[in-house]
């Protein structure tokens, strides 16, 4: 089920964005990517104040705040590039068909990737969608661990261009575990509280 429910987002997203044209999706590749690192890389410790304040939602933080944040980012940064290039630069017809195919399949397979990743941190069943979330090493979009990763990418950059202070997202790379026995722990408590 999530796999269907993944690629009809991808078909979706790659089949907008063709038509868009090659400089169109070389920003939204900028923009996405952006978006989605500053959002995966801040999103924990605006989670940590919240649930300071009030830890009466604290399954659900994680995922809000990571989707508020690339909502956010992903505006501005579409506001930004959208005033800085009026005008869009015009390829040969070849150059243009092959790019904006090449590049809406690129930006359709980044969002993929972020949207799982996402879905890691929502307040769900253990294993839900049927056996998708099986697991922590589970593949979630047919063979692959899109976001695993992308857990994996922003890691990287974290230890790097974007470094928030000392702290660096996901050191240990067991963010699919982390949140695997997180939800684990938030199937328990549902039951506990339906029965």
């Amino acid at each position: 089920m999530l796999t269907l429910l993944l690629l009809v987002v991808f078909v979706a997203v790659a089949a907008v964005l063709w038509f868009q044209g090659l400089w169109n999706n070389a920003i939204s590749l900028i923009n996405i990517l952006l978006a989605g690192m500053i959002a995966t890389n801040f999103y924990e410790p605006i989670v940590k104040k919240i649930i300071e304040k009030d830890n009466a939602l604290t399954y659900v933080w994680d995922c809000l705040i990571l989707w508020a944040l690339f909502a956010v980012s992903f505006a501005f940064l579409r506001l930004a590039t959208d005033l800085l290039s009026h005008d869009r630069v015009k390829f040969v017809m070849p150059l243009e068909m092959a790019g904006r195919s090449v590049l809406a399949i690129l930006v359709a397979w980044v969002f993929i990737c972020f949207t799982t990743f996402t879905i890691h941190t929502a307040p769900i069943q253990a294993n839900a969608f049927k056996g998708a979330f099986e697991s922590p090493d589970s593949a979630t979009f047919l063979m692959f661990r899109p976001g695993q990763q992308w857990a994996a990418f922003v890691r990287t950059w974290s230890a790097g261009a974007l470094k928030n202070g000392d702290r660096q997202f996901d050191p240990d790379g067991d963010f699919a575990h982390k949140y695997y026995e997180r939800r684990k722990n938030f199937e328990a408590v549902e039951e506990y509280t339906v029965d």
